[in-house]
């Protein structure tokens, strides 16, 4: 979960700017919470390489071998499907025992980035 506006503006513009093509999965009760959803334009400016979305079969887009990496609330669901398809992660917890599963992704299992 994004904690406010202005993370979840930080986090559309650094996509954005990666000119890559890219997935975004958020939950639309969550991003509404963090008031007016994207920056102004960036669903214009990402249509063309990006598709943001409230849900997908997250199973089978981690399956494809064209995935490079999965920014993750390291949920155990989440979790297991990146392993089991060994997609790198980007750790960004946000309460409780997501802290320590990011320990495991980074500094044990040694499979993603904090």
């Amino acid at each position: 979960m994004l904690s406010d506006k202005r993370q979840l503006h930080k986090l559309a513009f650094a996509l954005e700017n990666l000119n890559n093509p890219l997935q975004w999965v958020a939950r639309p009760d969550l991003i509404d919470k963090a008031g007016p959803a994207y920056p102004l334009g960036f669903l214009d400016r990402v249509g063309a390489h990006g598709k943001v979305v409230g849900w997908c079969p997250q199973r089978k887009v981690m399956a494809q071998p064209s995935i490079a990496c999965f920014v993750t609330h390291c949920g155990w669901n989440s979790n297991l499907e990146g392993l089991s398809n060994g997609v790198p992660f980007i750790c960004w917890p946000y309460f409780a025992d997501r802290f320590l599963r990011q320990t495991y992704i980074v500094d044990i299992w040694k499979v993603g980035w904090g």
